[in-house]
């Protein structure tokens, strides 16, 4: 069910949180279209608008009930939930000063794109009456639900129209290239084929050693220039990942085998190795055809990645919010209670 999840608001992808393990329960409860407080204890006022303690209780609340560990009293869990409280406040702040922002240049939505909203939002509940249970159960009304995705469709509006023009250049590219090599290193790599007479579970030195007698036997075979050693694999192998594949390991890094198999592959030339490699599982056959040094990309070689531009928009975008919600708060009459 949805009911806690609800829409997740535009604004909470770019708010600031000192709280990292909760961000996206924080922003998926600041979301949620629950009833406002209209009355009670204020926590913060951002340029007459008043944001209530109930409204921050019941964030809090759900993240709570989502995180075992702050349900205690321990000194750790009151200071994360200290902490939380700033954030959830601070969260409706800025949602508060986008919505202000919003509303000075006029931005308005179509009835029918809110509607289209709100019925993809009920359809995910199955029924009218489980729908209208789930929200009364929450103190939500149908006209909550409506203003939140209002609001959300609202926000992302403005947000559109703040990033429109922000594109990414070959500059772009280069500086972030230039400050982040490390990224774009290849790590040494061998392209590597094997054949892997297994050890049985727990086996014992004469199990061993009758696997040591195929193991030789095999690697005299290949050898033979004659011999087909994707054959020789298929047919003997007991690696059931590359068995099928002639025993090819494609090009293979450091960190991804049994270290004794890595060094040994590692060190060793271009061609048929001519002793075996013993790991814990066994004994291994292996066939070098390719090396490949570490290296770093060029730009030429990284520029036209399109998920790098994106991610560098991205990141373009996120700080022309940042500076946006920070050029609002600074002309903001905010006043925290």
């Amino acid at each position: 069910m949805k009911s806690k999840q609800c829409l997740p608001m535009l604004q909470s992808r770019f708010l600031k949180s000192a709280l990292l393990l909760t961000i996206s329960l924080l922003g998926a409860a600041v979301s949620s279209p629950a009833a406002p407080a209209t009355g009670g204890k204020v926590a913060v006022e951002v340029n007459g608008d008043k944001i209530y303690v109930a409204d921050v209780d019941r964030v809090l609340a759900m993240i709570k009930e989502r995180e075992p560990a702050l349900q205690t009293n321990s000194a750790a869990a009151q200071k994360s939930l200290a902490d939380m409280r700033t954030s959830i406040t601070d969260n409706f702040v800025v949602q508060r000063l986008l919505l202000q922002e919003a509303a000075r240049q006029k931005i308005t939505v179509k009835a029918d794109a809110v509607d289209k909203g709100y019925k993809t939002y009920k359809a995910d509940y199955g029924s009218d009456a489980a729908f209208n249970k789930a929200i009364a159960a929450e103190g939500k009304t149908p006209a909550d639900v409506k203003k939140t995705i209002q609001e959300e469709l609202v926000l992302r509006e403005l947000t559109t129209r703040m990033t429109a023009d922000v594109r990414v250049t070959d500059a772009d590219l280069q500086a972030y290239y230039e400050a982040n090599t490390h990224e774009f290193k290849v790590p040494e790599m061998v392209r590597a084929f094997q054949i892997l007479i297994a050890y049985p579970e727990n086996a014992t030195p004469e199990q061993k050693q009758v696997a040591r007698t195929k193991a030789e036997g095999l690697l005299k075979r290949a050898q033979d220039k004659k011999t087909d050693f994707l054959q020789l694999a298929r047919e003997n192998s007991d690696d059931a990942g590359t068995k099928d594949l002639g025993g090819d390991m494609d090009f293979i890094q450091r960190g991804w085998f049994l270290k004794a198999f890595e060094d040994a592959v590692f060190k060793a030339p271009v061609g048929l190795m001519p002793k075996l490699v013993e790991t814990e599982i066994g004994l291994h056959i292996v066939r070098i055809d390719q090396k490949e040094p570490e290296r770093l990309l060029t730009f030429e070689e990284i520029k036209d990645i399109a998920e790098l531009r994106h991610n560098i928009r991205q990141d373009k975008v996120k700080k022309r919010i940042d500076d946006k919600i920070e050029a609002l708060r600074k002309n903001a009459k905010i006043t925290r209670y």
